[in-house]
Formats: C-alpha cells, structure tokens, sequence
C-alpha cells in the first residue's frame, strides 16, 4: 500500500513548503489535483497538468496506478 494522499478540488495552492534561509514559506502551485504523503507535505515530484480544471472525482485504475480526474 502507498502511503499517499491524492486531493482534488478548486485550488491553485496548497500547504506550505519551507524556503531557505530566512525566506518565508511559500505554497506550491498546484491547479486542482495534489498528492500528499503520510505526514501531510506535498509530493513536490507529482506534477499533473490539468490546466485551470477543478476536480470532483477521482479515480485510479488499479492494475496500472493510471489516475483519472
């Protein structure tokens, strides 16, 4: 089993990623579809392109991991 979380919806951002130095924090762009791991930080390496779409369903085909949005 995966230890991560996909989220879909209306957003454009979503948590928080820490900045070096003394930076503030910035949240990553991600249009309408995020994975999260076990500890709730964004999966900064899934990068869907979804344009400007909002997400209502998910559904992941099990044999191959294929997600449809």
């Amino acid at each position: 089993a995966s230890d991560r979380l996909l989220v879909g919806g209306a957003f454009t951002n979503i948590g928080t990623v820490a900045a070096a130095g003394n930076a503030p924090a910035t949240s990553p762009a991600r249009a309408a579809l995020a994975r999260l791991a076990a500890d709730g930080t964004v999966d900064q390496t899934f990068l869907p392109a979804l344009g400007s779409a909002s997400v209502r369903d998910l559904s992941i085909a099990p044999a191959t991991g294929r997600i449809f949005a």
